[in-house]
This record gives structure tokens, C-alpha cells and sequence, in this order.
């Protein structure tokens, strides 16, 4: 898991409070996510409004996502400082972190990133391909073949393996191309102000998506790209496109 390769925590099976913790801020990570999820979006005015105060709400729930998102980035981090979690060689890695990187918040945030950001994406990721195997028996029978080749029946694969996996790869790719996880992105806010196809764009006001389902399906770049056709990013020499 994630939680294994960052903390070199094992996540229990049932009832795991720091997964409990995880899925609490991944819920959050979907509520606020959305355009204008509160009417603060849209009114920056009620920033300074007291708590009581009707449409002043996001206050409480700001606070209690502070405490369990902080509680998530900074248990596990310590634990691995004072010896209790972590792989050989990780607690020296994150001591080297806090020579380079002074700044504790920088270096716990950036370790938080990868277990919440691989809650979802992942687990979309990882449905749809077998879906898709069930669709498409055909490349299923192909990516065996090619693993049956390359690999012992003894063992599973990995990453010294990939280079000699290129059917696999290309099947990994298509399946993120034909459906990706997260088609529409994240929203991002304007820095800068900006004037886009005629259209005048203010800094600090304004919220974007980048359509990546579009970009993914674009027929320009992609040839048929609603169907699953993992060839396309093999070379003509045989290897994986970059």
C-alpha cells in the first residue's frame, strides 16, 4: 500500500484508524472540491463574518478539517522519526529532509500527498482495467502471454521488469487514456489575469478545470480514441512511446 512505501506502516485489515483518518480527509478533499461549495467562493466577504453568523458555517467545518488532516500528516510522520513505524533506511531519508528542507509542515505535507492522493485515482484505476480485461479478452490473453514470457511462474512482477513488458505498459497507458480517473481534473484559481479566446479571465477570481477527458479523446492526437487500442502507443521499433 501506499501507507507501506511512504510510512512503512502495514494498514490493518478492519477498523485501521489511520485509514478511518485517510477516508475522512479524502470526503472532505471531494466536498470543497466542488465550484463554489460555499458561499464564501463566491463572497469573499464573509471571511471576516463571526462564526454564528447564517452562511458563516465553513468556519466550524474548516476547524475540524485542520484537526484530522493534521492529525493524519503528523502521527505517522513522528512515529517514524522515533523509531516506531519505517522501513531500513526511511528514518535517515527523512532525517536528511529536515537538514535540506528545514521547514517540518513542508516535508509532512509532502509525504501526506501520496497516500491521499492514491485513494481514489488508484482505485478507480485499478476497476476499470479489470472491466476492461473482461471487455477486450483478447489484449487479457495478450498481456498474459507476454508476462508468461517474461516472468517465472514463481514470482510476480516488477519495476526491473517493466522495460521487458512493453505490451503491458502500452495496455496500462490505453486503459488511463480510454478512461481516466479523473476526467475533469481539479479546479484551479487564476493567478494571473489573463484574455483566452476573447474571453477575459481576472486574477484570483476566477475557476478553471482543464478538461482531461477531452484532451485524452482528442482525435487530432488520437486515432478512434473511444476505442481501447493499446498498440497505439507502441513505436514502430517496437517500444513504448514516452
Amino acid at each position: 500500500s501506499s501507507c507501506k512505501i511512504v510510512y512503512g506502516y502495514n494498514v490493518h485489515p478492519e477498523n485501521d484508524h489511520y485509514v478511518e483518518l485517510a477516508e475522512a480527509a479524502d470526503r472532505v478533499f471531494i466536498e470543497d472540491m466542488n465550484d463554489n461549495a460555499f458561499l464564501v467562493d463566491t463572497l469573499p466577504l464573509f471571511k471576516v463574518l463571526p462564526d454564528w453568523f447564517p452562511g458563516a458555517e465553513f468556519k466550524e467545518k474548516a476547524e475540524l478539517w485542520k484537526k484530522s488532516a493534521t492529525e493524519l500528516r503528523e502521527s505517522l510522520f513522528k512515529e517514524i522519526l522515533t523509531g516506531n513505524y519505517g522501513m531500513l533506511g526511511l528514518k535517515p531519508v527523512m532525517l536528511l529532509m529536515q537538514v535540506c528542507v528545514p521547514d517540518y509542515t513542508i516535508i509532512s505535507l509532502n509525504n501526506q500527498r501520496i497516500p491521499l492522493a492514491g485513494i481514489d485515482t488508484i482505485v478507480s484505476t485499478l476497476s476499470t482495467f479489470p472491466f476492461t480485461m473482461m471487455l477486450y479478452p483478447e489484449f487479457q490473453a495478450q498481456t498474459q502471454a507476454e508476462i508468461d514470457a517474461v516472468i517465472s511462474a514463481h514470482r510476480f512482477p516488477d519495476f526491473l521488469d517493466e522495460e521487458k513488458l512493453p505490451f503491458v505498459r502500452c495496455v496500462f497507458a490505453e486503459t488511463m487514456q480510454w478512461q481516466p480517473s479523473t476526467p475533469l481534473a481539479l479546479p484551479h484559481q487564476s493567478i494571473l489575469e489573463d484574455v483566452y479566446k476573447g474571453y477575459y479571465i481576472p486574477a484570483e477570481q476566477s475557476t478553471a478545470n482543464a478538461f482531461l477527458k477531452g484532451i485524452l479523446h482528442n482525435e487530432n492526437v488520437y486515432t478512434e480514441p473511444y476505442s481501447f487500442k493499446p498498440v497505439r502507443f507502441l513505436s514502430k521499433y517496437g517500444s513504448v512511446l514516452p
